[in-house]
């Protein structure tokens, strides 16, 4: 259930949702950058990344992203991308 939506004035998106929820956000990741490293899968908690079978990590589960940005600040390549989901709708 969707808590809050809004802008902070400066083009920067935040939300807050209830636990369980997800869908406002999806979660992209560069192949040819992506170097495997794990850390992605180990700070996100709602199970979005998995391990490709060549050692690579992609989204897997777009609809459980909830935009926390954990991954961002962990990613040292800057391969992930966290892009507004279909649920999402832009404050003005």
């Amino acid at each position: 259930m969707l808590v809050q939506i809004g802008s902070n004035g400066n083009g920067n998106f935040h939300n807050r949702r209830r636990a369980g929820t997800g869908g406002l956000f999806t979660a992209r990741i560069k192949p040819l950058i992506c170097v495997g490293c794990d850390e992605c899968l180990a700070v996100c908690r709602y199970g979005v990344f998995r391990r490709t079978a060549d050692g690579k990590i992609e989204a897997k589960s777009d609809h459980k992203c909830v935009g926390c940005l954990k991954c961002l600040e962990v990613c040292r390549t800057k391969a992930i991308h966290i892009l507004p989901g279909k649920g999402f709708t832009r404050t003005r």
